[in-house]
């Protein structure tokens, strides 16, 4: 019978692969470019898909080390799966900017664990990507509409978050019975 690391490692592959094989990277970005043609105009797909993909990546890891501490899953080895996991996926030389993106990501959240990753993650992506709005909100003008783009990028990830972190609790709770 396969420990439970080894269980929690086939269950982040799967994962991993079902993240990998989604495509609303794409359909966020045609949207964007037909929505937001001036903001839009100076990023091509490939960049956007990427910044979305590595930002993703970095929200699936903390909530999956929050469901690990949900369901009692409370070693390190556990918690941090999935994260290896993504990691190792970027070990290959051509793959440095997705690693060091997916790191840039995952460590803004960690840095600041009382901010919703969602807004951070977001925030990230739209300077990352120097989509910044000069007529949307700021400090100094907190009347400002939201951007259309900080919004529905801050929907997706969240809706991505709720739905991840219900299978990860669903799942370490069928499979290993604990709550904290």
């Amino acid at each position: 019978m396969p420990t439970t690391l080894e269980q929690l490692q086939t269950y982040a592959r799967q994962e991993l692969a079902r993240i990998y094989g989604e495509t609303e990277h794409q359909d966020l970005y045609v949207m964007f470019k037909a929505k937001e043609k001036n903001l839009f105009s100076r990023v091509s797909q490939d960049p956007f898909g990427m910044e979305y993909l590595t930002a993703k990546l970095a929200m699936a890891c903390l909530v999956w080390e929050y469901a690990c501490l949900e369901s009692a899953l409370n070693e390190d080895s556990f918690r941090k799966v999935l994260f290896r996991q993504v990691m190792d996926g970027f070990r290959s030389p051509k793959m440095m900017p997705l690693a060091t993106a997916f790191s840039d990501y995952y460590f803004t959240c960690e840095k600041e664990p009382s901010e919703p990753p969602g807004i951070l993650l977001v925030m990230r992506i739209m300077g990352r990507l120097n989509l910044q709005d000069p007529g949307a909100a700021t400090p100094k003008t907190p009347e400002a509409p939201v951007p259309f783009v900080f919004q529905t990028l801050l929907e997706t990830l969240e809706g991505f978050r709720s739905s991840f972190e219900n299978q990860c609790l669903e799942n370490f709770l069928n499979h290993y019975g604990k709550t904290r």
